[in-house]
């Protein structure tokens, strides 16, 4: 057990949902009180909170928190970055935390008691609402601790059983009788509250949400361009045999705007604008939407971690709905489990007209029905890690079969069919074996194993050693974080004052460009102020470089190992790799063609080569050219969460319904 002082406290703080308005502050409120009673020292105040949940933080000064996030996620960026800092970090003693529901609710408990008992024997002692739980030494076992902790954690996994039967039921009682189960309104519909006689009450505005007795939500068409040009697309398809593809390819012609043009949207951690333009898969989402008809459906898919729609309510998830490494997968339903109903007003289209579009969709997808999109779990080891650094372009390049052959695909382009940038693409096996070649080359180059050792060791030792002039930073970073401070406090006053939505758009888009320069400001003081302490020295260094060496090692074994193909994924991640690919015109013969002219291959917190997402990106100074600035945003490991095997080319987010 490690040795600490006992006067210094840190707060974990979680809520499930965004509507869970009150959760957060209480939770903290709670914590400062009950710091202050057992005389422990808390860098954290009701303004950390503020900044956290506008800049979407996870850390800020001595407060984690996983905001909007369902306690069965034990892997949650808040608790994960909270552990790593009391293991790194041995002047924190006390954890704040409300309950232990706010911990997790596993769906297995021995996780929940794993994490708590790894937190009391690094010398910490948790203090919960209702008890305090002192640290304890290895292989010490209090029967009575460890008791009261199962039961806690168990309790706290059973509620999101309970929970997920209860929304089930509801659900499918609201389905039955034609209302709206949640989400956005289809395209040209909105969502209106009725009476039991199904006569309007109010049309509900996006977010808004309404429970009251003998009243329902539901659907209707309110847009009647859109209407029209839903019904154009099924006439396209059903009676001229239009695929999706060419219709997509005929609206981006026309510059209709998609459905959620203009909305903003986080994807691998860069927020940033919908390109606006059609995409295949948002097409074929209408193509097949009820909606149209006049009816709604529910239970097509499932996609449940607690419960799944069964013939009589819920179920348990089998073996048939986890991955082999028992995450839950999404499954289709059986038609017997889907419930249709109609909403009870006016269909916009022809009843024939869909049901002869559908049958064109059946029969196209006969040769693809059953045929899974991820036979190997190595296929694309690279996904995710490949850019588009090409001028104008700046998206990530998608993972792609064509024939037998794996592609990187530019993204911009496969997501508005063709509308956008150059069929940029490049050779999936041929850039996994120019990465695995130069990534022991570089480490090679350090001249060994040992000599990685004694620079990291020599880094380490000389980040430690206090520097005489070391103030004049922490004064210039303070100073301007003082006058950037204070233009933050300006736009907020300008904010309140905006007249009109477009000015209210336009000035809290620059407001949270604003916060997110303010928080960096305070990161780097904060680093700068511990570097002079000489807080980072304390650090277990040993443990340090054995990690940096695992993955030196690691690098060896999958370039050398072909059974190791699988591991390829993981380190990439280890490293932050990133390939960032320029294209430009060429020729085969008389054909022209686009072709690899260059690239960079960047790791750990290496700056971007290039504005992401390009014009869409939402950031505080433009990139220009390929150079980024020092405003440029640097992902991390946790900004590519999606793992190995899920087919980016069927992802349509920010074009979806």
């Amino acid at each position: 057990m490690t040795t600490r002082p006992k006067n210094r406290g840190v707060v974990l703080l979680r809520r499930s949902t965004a509507k869970q308005l009150e959760s957060l502050e209480q939770q903290l409120n709670w914590a400062l009180g009950r710091a202050t009673e057992l005389g422990l020292r808390i860098g954290a105040t009701p303004h950390d909170l503020e900044k956290i949940r506008a800049d979407r933080l996870v850390h800020r000064g001595d407060i984690y928190c996983d905001d909007a996030i369902t306690g069965a996620n034990m892997r949650r960026p808040g608790l994960t970055a909270l552990l790593k800092d009391i293991e790194r970090d041995r002047t924190i003693s006390h954890l704040l935390v409300y309950r232990r529901d706010r911990v997790g609710r596993p769906q297995n408990p021995i996780e929940g008691m794993g994490i708590e008992r790894a937190i009391r024997e690094m010398g910490v002692t948790i203090v919960f609402l209702d008890q305090i739980v002192e640290p304890v030494k290895p292989g010490d076992n209090d029967l009575g601790a460890l008791l009261q902790s199962l039961l806690g954690y168990s309790e706290s996994g059973r509620y999101l059983v309970t929970l997920a039967e209860n929304v089930i039921r509801g659900q499918l009682h609201t389905a039955k009788r034609g209302g709206w189960s949640g989400g956005r309104a289809p395209y040209g519909f909105a969502r209106v509250l009725v009476d039991d006689q199904n006569q309007i009450i109010q049309e509900l505005p996006p977010g808004r949400t309404v429970r009251q007795p003998g009243h329902l939500v539901k659907i209707m068409p309110n847009d009647k361009e859109k209407i029209a040009l839903w019904i154009w697309m099924l006439k396209m398809h059903a009676e001229q045999g239009w695929g999706a593809s060419r219709i997509a390819k005929e609206l981006n012609f026309k510059n209709i705007p998609s459905p959620d043009a203009g909305r903003l949207r986080t994807d691998l951690g860069v927020l940033h604008r919908v390109t606006g333009k059609w995409n295949s898969r948002t097409v074929l989402t209408l193509l097949r939407n009820r909606a149209i008809i006049g009816e709604t459906t529910y239970g097509v898919q499932s996609e449940g971690a607690h419960r799944r729609v069964s013939d009589d309510g819920s179920r348990p998830l089998g073996d048939e709905d986890r991955h082999v490494d028992q995450r839950p997968k999404i499954i289709l339903n059986p038609a017997r489990r889907v419930v249709v109903a109609p909403t009870g007003f006016t269909p916009s289209a022809d009843f024939s007209l869909f049901e002869s579009s559908q049958k064109l969709l059946a029969q196209r997808a006969v040769s693809q029905r059953g045929v899974s999109r991820t036979r190997e779990p190595g296929k694309y080891p690279l996904a995710m890690c490949v850019w588009d650094a090409t001028p104008g372009c700046g998206h990530p390049m998608y993972a792609k079969t064509s024939g037998n052959r794996p592609l990187y695909v530019c993204g911009r382009y496969m997501k508005t069919n063709g509308a956008c940038c150059e069929h940029n693409a490049v050779d999936g096996e041929g850039l996994l074996r120019f990465v695995l070649k130069l990534l022991p080359q570089l480490v090679d180059r350090i001249g060994g194993r040992d000599a990685l050792a004694e620079k990291i060791r020599q880094i380490a030792t000389a980040e430690s050693v206090i520097s005489t002039d070391s103030l004049d930073p922490i004064v210039a970073v303070q100073n301007q974080l003082r006058d950037e401070d204070e233009v933050l406090r300006t736009m907020q006053r300008n904010l309140a004052r905006a007249k009109d939505d477009e000015t209210f758009r336009v000035v809290d888009e620059e407001l949270k460009q604003q916060r997110v320069k303010v928080d960096r400001l305070q990161t780097e003081l904060v680093l700068l102020k511990r570097r002079k302490c000489g807080q980072d020295s304390g650090n277990n260094l040993d443990q340090e470089i054995s990690r940096a060496l695992k993955v030196f090692d690691d690098i060896h074994r999958v370039a050398d190992d072909p059974a190791a193909r699988s591991d390829i994924k993981s380190l990439m991640r280890q490293l932050n790799l990133r390939v960032w690919l320029r294209f430009a015109d060429g020729k085969k013969q008389k054909r022209k063609i686009r072709l690899l002219a260059g690239g960079v291959v960047t790791t750990g917190d290496s700056k971007p080569l290039i504005s992401q997402y390009g014009e869409s990106y939402i950031t505080d100074t433009k990139l220009v050219g390929a150079f980024p600035t020092k405003e440029s945003k640097t992902p991390t490991r946790g900004d590519f969460g999606h793992e190995e095997g899920v087919s980016f080319t069927m992802i349509n987010r920010g074009d979806k319904i």
